[in-house]
């Protein structure tokens, strides 16, 4: 199954019965609260499989599922599932990709409590892409304000603040990184 990007996988709340694995692209995952505050939950990368908490759990999806780039995915329902925990060769796997989504969410959590916006922003894209001084993002400001779990106007400030110090330059194509930054880091 194809999707473009913007396109959504499934939505907050919505009912569903069926998990799926990412082939190709970039999903974000995010939950809104109920005054209408977005948060990134999680950017998914090819071979990661979401969507899974309404094979187990009654309530529907707890997050929406949105095409960042055009992907790839594969639908997996309870019958499909099972069948993959019942297979030696593929049990193991899946319950190790379980464990680090279980890892992450833990270590998303720490970072939330434990960094300020501009530690949780290096981190990002330390853990995100990799060290590096110019990237090719894909995605937005906003975006990205929500996967360091700040809002976008904050963003903006620490950009502005970055960029007055010489530490990062954002344009719609790329980002770059002092490499000084990394040395201090």
């Amino acid at each position: 199954m194809v999707c473009k990007p913007g396109e959504y996988i499934f939505t907050q709340g919505q009912e569903g019965n069926t998990a799926y694995i990412l082939r190709r692209g970039q999903i974000k995952v995010t939950r809104s609260s109920e005054d209408g505050k977005e948060v990134l939950v999680k950017l998914l990368n090819p071979g990661e499989i979401f969507g899974e908490v309404v094979l187990f759990q009654p309530g529907g999806y707890p997050g929406t599922a949105q095409a960042i780039t055009e992907c790839e995915i594969s639908p997996l329902d309870e019958q499909h599932f099972s069948a993959l925990l019942e297979e030696p060769e593929t049990r193991q796997p899946l319950i190790q990709t379980l464990m680090e989504k279980l890892h992450y969410l833990n270590t998303r959590l720490f970072t939330l409590m434990a960094y300020d916006v501009e530690e949780r922003f290096f981190r990002h894209l330390e853990h995100q892409y990799g060290i590096k001084e110019t990237y090719s993002l894909g995605i937005t400001k906003k975006d990205m304000a929500l996967a360091i779990g700040t809002i976008p106007e904050t963003f903006s400030r620490l950009l502005s603040r970055l960029t007055k110090r010489n530490l990062v330059r954002w344009t719609e194509e790329s980002l770059w990184i002092n490499p000084r930054v990394w040395d201090d880091f």
